[in-house]
């Protein structure tokens, strides 16, 4: 066998390139996939820490928006009350207000009746007397009102100092 010297120039021409390879180009590549893994990496880790802040602030959200929503209902239960409360004192209010016109009114009707009564009775009395006096001027002539009057002067001249008619 005998050995030719290409097969020995192809190893060293193979060697050489190689090593300007591993120099020039291996080296950079390397290096450039190690940043660009420590890149890869570091993004990861951001996004994981990203994640995991996004989850804390959901958390506090949610227990704010649930807060907000208990304080929420509290004041409503507040305002819900509080309506509650003015619509009993306005009903009471307007309850003793009635109660206090109608005694009113009950009093001042009845004044309105004592006073239309005494009316009547007035009106009465006076038409009994316009009546009696009218009966009495009928029934009475001159010689009859002459007898009542001086019969009304023998019973004035007759009392006695105590009162009593002889």
């Amino acid at each position: 066998m005998r050995l030719d010297y290409t097969y020995i120039f192809q190893i060293l021409n193979f060697i050489v390139l190689f090593l300007v390879l591993r120099r020039y180009l291996f080296g950079p590549v390397k290096a450039y996939l190690e940043r660009r893994e420590r890149f890869i990496r570091e993004r990861v880790l951001a996004a994981e820490a990203d994640r995991e802040h996004a989850a804390r602030l959901r958390g506090e959200i949610e227990s704010e928006i649930s807060r907000a929503r208990e304080k929420a209902r509290g004041i409503t239960d507040e305002a819900r009350r509080a309506s509650d409360q003015i619509r009993a004192e306005a009903r009471k209010l307007a309850t003793e207000e009635a109660s206090l016109i109608m005694a009113r009114a009950r009093e001042e009707i009845g004044r309105e009746r004592e006073r239309a009564l005494q009316d009547i009775r007035r009106e009465a009395v006076d038409l009994s007397v316009a009546i009696a006096s009218q009966a009495i001027h009928d029934a009475l002539d001159a010689e009859g009102l002459r007898r009542l009057a001086s019969r009304a002067a023998r019973e004035i001249a007759g009392a006695s100092p105590g009162g009593k008619v002889s």
